[in-house]
C-alpha cells in the first residue's frame, strides 16, 4: 500500500514483535490506542492480529520498518487455519486474553531505549503461544501480568502493559528461576527453522504440542490427570517429561502403554478392563478430544499396540473405528468365541507352555489368535474313550484295546487320557484303505472280532495285519460303519495266526520224534544243544515253547542217545552191557553233551 507515509513519530520496531503489538507501541507513540489509531489509518486491527499481508505491509510503511520482520513474527489465521513461523497451529495454543511476559526483559527494553518506559517495552512473539513458559534469555518463568476481560482492549499492548512499569522490579524477583525445558527448546529451534530430527519433526507443530505435554501430563500425575487444572507450572514439568518419553520415537509411546499396563496388572486388572480403562486420558484424548488427521500416525501407533495386547475384534471399537481382524485372544474371548469352558482352555495353555503369568485373570492372558484358534481347533478335536468307541464304530473294549496297542494314540492336551477324533478317522482310513466294498460278505469272510474268535488270535493280531497290508483281500461291508464294516477272510487269517505244523513242534511231539525222555530234552534244551522259540498258542493263545522240525532234524541227525541206540541195537545183553561193549570198542559219549539227563553219541564216531 505505497499511498502511507512514514509517520513522524514512529518507534522502532524491535526483535520478534508482533504486528498488533508493533502497531499498540505506534499508536501510544501518536497517543492513540490501537484500534483507534488503525481505524485514523483506514487498517482493519483485526486484519494486522490475523497477519493479514495487505494490512501488514500498510503498518510497515506507517512506521518505516521491516516488513519480512513483521511477516515473521505475524500469526497467521483464515478460516481453516492458524499458522506461526511456517508451523500450524491450533488456537488454543495462542495467548488472547492472558498476557505473560519476562519482567527482566522489559527491563532490559527500558535500559536501552530513549522512548519513555511504555513505549520501549515491547512484547515477542513466541510469549504469545501457550507452550513457552521460560524466558531462554534469563532463565525465568513468564509471569502473568494481565488478564483481558473486554475484547476490544486485547493485542493493544502498551495499553495492557503500561500499568507494570513501576513494578517490573518486583515482578523480576517473583519469577521463579529454571532454564528452558528441552521441548521448550525444541520447540523454539522449530520455529526459528531447525529441527532435531526426531519422530515430532513429523507432527504438525500442534500436534506434537499437544501430545508431549498429554503424554507428559499422564507420566507425571496419572492416567486420570486433567490438563485443563493443570498449572503453569505443572505443565512446565509435563512439557520435560512429555519429550523425554516422545524424543525416543515411537518406542517410546508404546514404552510408556506398556509400564501403565503392566502396573495395572500388578494392582489387579478388573476382568473388563479395555484400554480406555488401561491408558485413561491419554486413550481418551485420542479417541474423542484431539480429532483431525494430524494425530492419525499417533493413533496408528497406538492401534497397533493395542490390538496386540487386548483381546479385540470384529465387533469391538477402538479410536471410534470398527476393529476388522482380530491379532490376539485372551482366555476369556477364546473361550467364548469356540465355546470352550474358561477352565479347559487354561489347562490346555499351561500344558502347552502358553500361561506365562498364572494368577492372571482370564482377560488378561494373551496369545496370538493364530495360536488360539490351532489350540482351540485340538480341543474341540479331543474325545474320551466312549466317544472314540462310536467314531471308531467298535465296542468301549476294542477302543481300549486298540489304545494299549499303541495303534491309537492318547494324549496329554489340559489332561491325561484324551484321544484326537482326527486321528481316529485316519486310522478307520487306513484299515478302509484296500479294503473291497461288498454289499453282502461271502462265505468264509467275517468282521475283525468275529474271525479274531474263529482263529484263536487277538482282534490286535488281526488289525496289524491289515495295517501292515499283509492280507490280499480286505472287504468292507456297506451295510456298516467304521471299524465293524472291516471284512476279513478267515482262511488267510488262519495262515497268519496258526503255524505251520511241519516247521515248529511242541515240545511233547519234539521228545517223541527224538525218542527220549522229558527231562533229557529238557537239559538239551538248556544248554542249548537243541534251539526253540516261545510263540502263543493256536488255540488257547498261551505263550509256548516250540521246536523247529529243522533244529530237531539237526540234532538227530548227529546224534543218538544210548538208550536209543540199544534199543535198536536188539541184543541179548543190559544197557549197561551195551555200554561197556561200546567202551571196549573205544566209542566214547559226546563231551559237548555231558550235560544232558542222557547219554549221547556222535553218529559219525559209531562208524569209525
Amino acid at each position: 500500500m505505497n499511498e502511507f507515509q512514514a509517520l513522524s513519530l514512529r518507534v522502532p520496531l524491535q526483535l520478534d514483535e508482533p504486528p498488533p503489538y508493533f502497531a499498540s507501541r505506534l499508536a501510544a507513540r501518536n497517543f492513540r490506542t490501537a484500534r483507534a489509531f488503525a481505524q485514523d489509518m483506514g487498517i482493519r486491527f483485526q486484519d494486522l492480529v490475523d497477519g493479514d499481508e495487505s494490512a501488514v505491509t500498510a503498518l510497515a510503511d506507517l512506521g518505516a520498518a521491516s516488513l519480512p520482520d513483521l511477516l515473521n513474527s505475524a500469526v497467521r489465521t483464515n478460516r481453516n487455519s492458524v499458522s506461526f513461523k511456517g508451523q500450524m497451529l491450533q488456537s488454543n495454543l495462542l495467548r488472547r486474553a492472558r498476557i505473560h511476559v519476562c519482567p527482566q526483559c522489559l527491563q532490559d527494553d527500558i535500559a536501552r531505549s530513549d522512548l519513555p518506559p511504555n513505549l520501549a517495552m515491547h512484547g515477542r512473539a513466541n510469549w504469545m503461544l501457550t507452550v513457552i513458559r521460560t524466558c531462554p534469555v534469563h532463565c525465568k518463568a513468564l509471569i502473568e501480568v494481565a488478564h483481558i476481560v473486554r475484547p476490544s482492549e486485547t493485542h493493544d499492548w502498551t495499553q495492557i502493559v503500561s500499568h507494570v512499569v513501576d513494578d517490573l522490579h518486583v515482578l523480576a524477583d517473583r519469577a521463579a528461576s529454571r532454564p528452558p525445558s528441552a521441548f521448550e527448546t525444541y520447540l523454539a529451534n522449530r520455529l526459528g527453522g531447525r529441527t532435531a530430527d526426531i519422530w515430532l519433526d513429523d507432527m504438525n507443530f500442534y500436534a506434537a504440542v499437544h501430545m508431549t505435554e498429554l503424554v507428559g501430563a499422564v507420566a507425571s500425575f496419572g492416567k486420570l490427570v486433567n490438563l485443563r487444572a493443570l498449572g503453569e507450572d505443572q505443565l512446565y514439568q509435563a512439557g520435560c517429561n512429555g519429550f523425554t518419553i516422545l524424543q525416543k520415537g515411537p518406542d517410546g509411546l508404546l514404552g510408556l502403554m506398556s509400564e501403565m499396563r503392566s502396573a495395572l496388572l500388578a494392582q489387579g486388572m478388573d476382568a473388563h478392563d479395555g484400554p480406555q480403562a488401561v491408558y485413561g486420558r491419554l486413550y481418551s484424548y485420542l479417541a474423542h478430544g484431539l480429532s483431525g488427521t494430524a494425530f492419525d500416525q499417533v493413533r496408528e501407533i497406538m492401534t497397533e499396540h493395542i490390538l496386540s495386547v487386548f483381546p479385540l475384534g470384529p465387533g469391538d471399537m477402538l479410536f471410534r473405528k470398527p476393529v476388522t481382524q482380530r491379532r490376539v485372544h485372551s482366555i476369556r474371548s477364546a473361550s467364548r468365541e469356540y465355546k470352550i469352558h474358561p477352565r479347559r482352555f487354561r489347562k490346555v495353555l499351561a500344558a502347552e507352555g502358553f500361561l506365562f503369568y498364572p494368577l492372571a485373570a482370564d482377560n488378561h492372558v494373551i496369545l496370538d489368535a493364530d495360536t488360539a484358534q490351532r489350540i482351540a481347533a485340538r480341543i474341540q478335536d479331543t474325545v474320551r474313550l466312549p466317544e472314540a468307541a462310536r467314531i471308531l464304530g467298535s465296542t468301549y473294549l476294542t477302543a481300549d484295546r486298540l489304545v494299549k496297542a499303541g495303534l491309537v494314540r492318547k494324549h496329554n492336551i489340559g489332561s491325561d487320557g484324551v484321544l484326537l477324533a482326527t486321528e481316529l478317522k485316519g486310522f478307520l482310513s487306513q484299515l478302509h484303505r484296500d479294503a473291497i466294498s461288498v454289499e453282502r460278505p461271502a462265505t468264509g469272510t467275517m468282521s475283525i472280532n468275529f474271525a479274531a474268535r474263529r482263529a484263536n488270535c487277538t482282534t490286535i493280531d488281526i488289525v496289524r495285519l491289515i495295517l501292515d497290508r499283509k492280507l490280499r483281500w480286505v472287504g468292507r461291508h456297506l451295510g456298516r460303519s467304521g471299524y465293524d464294516s472291516i471284512l476279513v477272510d478267515i482262511n488267510e487269517i488262519r495262515l497268519f495266526v496258526r503255524p505251520n505244523p511241519s516247521a515248529d513242534l511242541p515240545f511233547g511231539k519234539a521228545r517223541k520224534l527224538l525218542k527220549t525222555n522229558d527231562r533229557a530234552l529238557l537239559t538239551l534244551l538248556e544248554i542249548g544243544a537243541i534251539q526253540s522259540k516261545t510263540m502263543p498258542n493256536p488255540v488257547g493263545g498261551q505263550l509256548q515253547r516250540r521246536i523247529p522240525l529243522t533244529e530237531l532234524t539237526r540234532f538227530d541227525s548227529t546224534y543218538v542217545s544210548l538208550h536209543r541206540l540199544w534199543r535198536e541195537a536188539g541184543v541179548a545183553m543190559t544197557m549197561a552191557s551195551f555200554r561197556r561193549e561200546l567202551d571196549s570198542r573205544g566209542v566214547r559219549p559226546a563231551p559237548e553233551l555231558s550235560g544232558a539227563a542222557a547219554t549221547f553219541y556222535r553218529r559219525s564216531d559209531l562208524h569209525a
